[in-house]
């Protein structure tokens, strides 16, 4: 069950849902419009020179295939280009206690503009914490601003208890609240 705005409201209200750095003025009828945060990683790969690598290769056991170039963007903005990775995070701050969850997609008017917010990972689980991380590409070059608007989080009820918390996790993307907060880079390579 999607959460509509006054239901959302009341989750806060309860406790089974925290927000901060949030703009009420952004709370649309069945989610919330989040904002980009200034800090920026650029996904690079790295040459290993390893013999059955031919030119830069991600490997998934090993995270020194992966480098990520931190980058600000200023009010003036920063280009990002096609064919390329760029973590962001939300300006603003969840906590998806008791019975919710959610997911963060990419809003309209970008997509049809070529961006996308996440390749796969939109979903945030019961128990997360923390700013999101957002897994951008763009079709076109493209001017990223601090404080945009870059997509919207919508909020769902859970049904049953959870037997596995997300804080048990061997991977766990949670993060701390932040007035700057930081993308988390991957950590697949502890599921190795």
């Amino acid at each position: 069950m999607i959460l509509t705005d006054s239901a959302i409201l009341k989750s806060i209200e309860n406790g089974e849902l925290v927000v901060k750095n949030c703009r009420e003025d952004y709370l649309q009828n069945t989610s919330w419009d989040v904002r980009l945060g200034k800090n920026l990683f650029v996904v690079e790969v790295i040459d290993l020179d390893e013999s059955y690598f031919s030119e830069g290769v991600i490997n998934p056991k090993n995270k020194d295939t992966v480098n990520y170039q931190p980058k600000v963007i200023d009010l003036n903005g920063g280009v990002i280009y096609p064919n390329r990775l760029y973590l962001g995070v939300t300006t603003e701050y969840f906590e998806f206690n008791k019975s919710l969850a959610g997911t963060v997609d990419g809003v309209s008017s970008l997509g049809r503009l070529g961006v996308s917010v996440h390749q796969t990972a939109g979903y945030c689980d019961e128990g997360f914490k923390g700013h999101v991380t957002l897994e951008i590409t763009t079709v076109y070059p493209f001017i990223l601003y601090p404080n945009m608007i870059i997509g919207q989080m919508v909020f769902h009820r859970t049904e049953g208890q959870v037997t596995n918390p997300y804080n048990k996790k061997k991977i766990n993307y949670c993060n701390e609240c932040s007035d700057n907060p930081f993308p988390i880079p991957s950590n697949y390579h502890l599921k190795f």
